[in-house]
């Protein structure tokens, strides 16, 4: 057999065997004494960023020279589905008033930061944390209601902030 052949097949066997991570193997949690005990299985999707770091850049000559200049903290998006009883809908605008009172001043983080934590799952459904935040609420998404879609569960987008890029302290 042809060697360039060989490799193919074994890249392709070795392609085949790998364990890779589906993309429904996350589970996720919240950290808060008023957050329904079941909150993972109102979450449908889940987007954030693990770490990002942002650069000035300098012209040199012809050329340039990025420095870094620090680190963002991101922001986490869910797209949750709700009940009829609008459990996710009430949960998450507690937590808004929490933030921010109807004079429109603000309270202090220990009153509205909490954790949400990040789980990947093996084959098997067992958790490996992947990754604690702490966040606070600053925005519920667009809520679309279409009777063309009759059989679909009614979902909108959920977005926390995270509270601080540097360390972990808890407050």
């Amino acid at each position: 057999m042809n060697p360039y052949m060989q490799l193919a097949k074994k890249a392709t066997r070795d392609f085949m065997n790998k364990p890779w991570q589906q993309g429904w193997q996350w589970a996720i949690e919240i950290e808060s004494n008023d957050a329904p005990t079941d909150f993972d299985i109102y979450v449908k999707d889940l987007d954030y960023g693990e770490g990002s770091i942002d650069a000035d850049t300098f012209q040199v000559g012809s050329g340039e020279i990025a420095i870094p200049t620090r680190s963002t903290a991101g922001e986490i998006t869910m797209t949750v589905r709700d009940d009829q009883s609008g459990t996710i809908r009430k949960w998450f605008e507690g937590r808004l008033a929490k933030v921010k009172n109807k004079d429109g001043t603000l309270n202090i983080p220990v009153e509205y930061v909490f954790k949400i934590k990040v789980f990947d799952l093996d084959d098997d459904g067992n958790r490996k944390l992947r990754n604690t935040y702490q966040v606070f609420p600053t925005k519920k998404g667009n809520v679309t209601f279409s009777r063309e879609n009759g059989n679909s569960i009614q979902s909108f987008p959920l977005i926390f902030q995270k509270f601080m890029s540097v360390g972990n302290k808890v407050l």
